[in-house]
């Protein structure tokens, strides 16, 4: 069988790359913005306007013939219709032409995300699982605080709290002993809310009448001081 000369151009390569376009790039061979999801009336069986098969981005759906139907024929070709908008030409350019869709907010490409090592992973010092909750809409990370406007919101957070909620005292469960208290604490100062008793559990035996200064004492591991002082006093004898 002999090979035109065509084939053998398209044949002739030693290598294939794939590789994302710059956005640049993308506009560069876009022919216009796609910005409705639709594809084809059900209707009319044409394509919709603004659509994913829109004629004026793509190119006529019939040859050398415009979306409203104004030209008709070989002879109008290469004029783009003042009413559609549809340039006169061959309905094949629809396998060529390019159109793009402009974000709302940027995505992470999948090549990036969930290829192994995860780049954007790498690049951000964080691990794959806890970039994909990000990606995923399922976390999120703060890369700034701002000191003022924290406690702006910390102090409408406070009036919101006391309108719809009348607090008086608060009883915390579940210390277990550790530091997890202190966001509790921390709404209890936010909220002016006095707390009466703390405890690891909810039964009546593991709650305690709550005194600060045992419990940061114990948070910061020196234990109960006072008891402490209690013990020492019981144990040597007064002269």
């Amino acid at each position: 069988m002999k090979t035109t000369h065509k084939e053998a151009l398209i044949n002739d390569f030693d290598k294939v790359t794939l590789k994302l376009a710059s956005p640049e790039r993308i506009l560069e061979w876009s022919r216009g913005e796609v910005t409705k999801p639709e594809t084809i009336n059900y209707r009319t069986q044409r394509p919709e306007r603004n659509g994913l098969f829109d004629e004026k981005i793509f190119g006529p759906e019939k040859d050398f013939e415009c979306y409203c139907g104004k030209y008709r024929g070989i002879r109008f070709k290469g004029i783009v219709c003042e009413k559609c908008g549809v340039e006169i030409t061959r309905s094949v350019v629809r396998r060529e032409r390019m159109g793009h869709i402009e974000l709302a907010t940027p995505v992470a490409h999948i090549w990036f995300h969930r290829g192994i090592p995860s780049r954007i992973a790498l690049l951000l010092g964080i691990s794959a699982s806890d970039l994909e909750k990000v990606v995923y809409f399922a976390g999120y990370i703060i890369t700034k605080v701002y000191p003022e406007e924290k406690l702006r919101l910390l102090k409408d957070l406070e009036s919101e709290f006391k309108a719809k909620v009348k607090v008086g005292s608060v009883v915390i469960t579940k210390l277990d002993g550790t530091a997890k208290g202190g966001g509790a604490l921390i709404a209890c100062a936010i909220t002016k809310a006095k707390v009466k008793f703390i405890g690891v559990g909810e039964k009546i035996d593991d709650l305690e009448v709550f005194k600060p200064k045992n419990f940061i004492s114990r948070l910061l591991g020196f234990g109960d001081l006072e008891a402490l002082l209690e013990k020492a006093k019981e144990a040597i004898p007064e002269e």
